[in-house]
């Protein structure tokens, strides 16, 4: 069984942080280590963190010196992780308890013996926006296979927008697992960007030729849950910097 480092960001969750902790610690893949970044979070979630990892061995807490938004937070967890692979968990989200079971064997049987291959997956999502008002988010991918889909028409997608069901769906991180030096090999996230630092860095993975690949079945539940970097402005304002970063993807299509 390989191990896996369940990486958590953690920014002021105080209400959700536990049960995303529980989640993790409910997978039926057994050999792996959680590590908690708290981005400096200004209410209980460091104390709630410490008071888990005094209960459980396998959680490591790190604490930012300062807030640097949640693309610092995720490339403390890839330079700080210990074990060949990485899975994100959100920390106001839940995981099903075979996605990691269910992850690593897709990547597993898409490097094919090949483990200097590039390999992202993503599952798809029940995003939760209110008590009663749930919406099915589809992957990037989950249609194509163990083989995966890779290259150019991959970042075009994602920036210009596609018909091909291989190519539509989203590819967030909190559903994302990848070996350790994929991560390192692509340079982690952009760490000037607050928001939309995951949809980036699949840009830029797939410029430099990684095979994504999916999972249909909705192994996470998102929690729609506010903050100061989840502002319609910010996403705005980030999504331009991202287009003018990569403008000769889309002049190229």
């Amino acid at each position: 069984m390989l191990p896996v480092t369940v990486g958590i960001t953690a920014f002021n969750c105080e209400g959700t942080l536990e049960q995303a902790v529980q989640s993790a610690l409910i997978q039926s893949h057994k050999l792996i280590q959680i590590l908690i970044v708290d981005d400096c979070s200004i209410d209980r979630t460091n104390t709630i963190a410490k008071r888990l990892a005094k209960i459980h061995k396998n959680i490591t807490v790190i604490r930012t010196k300062k807030n640097g938004g949640v693309a610092v937070a995720r490339n403390v967890i890839i330079k700080s992780a210990s074990t060949p692979f990485v899975v994100f968990f959100d920390d106001d989200d839940i995981s099903a308890p075979h996605r990691i079971h269910t992850q690593l064997k897709s990547i597993l049987a898409c490097e094919k013996n090949d483990d200097k291959k590039l390999v992202i997956c993503h599952a798809a999502r029940t995003v939760k926006y209110s008590e009663n008002k749930y919406k099915h988010e589809g992957c990037l991918a989950q249609y194509a296979g163990t083989q995966g889909i890779s290259g150019s028409v991959v970042s075009e997608a994602i920036l210009c927008g596609t018909a091909k069901r291989d190519l539509r769906g989203a590819c967030p991180t909190c559903s994302q697992m990848a070996r350790t030096r994929t991560y390192r090999i692509l340079g982690g996230f952009d760490e000037t960007l607050r928001r939309s630092d995951d949809t980036e860095f699949c840009i830029r993975a797939a410029e430099n030729g990684t095979t994504f690949i999916g999972i249909k079945e909705p192994l996470v539940q998102q929690r729609m849950t506010g903050g100061v970097d989840k502002s319609l402005n910010l996403e705005t304002k980030t999504w331009k910097l991202i287009c003018e970063k990569h403008r000769h993807v889309i002049e190229r299509k």
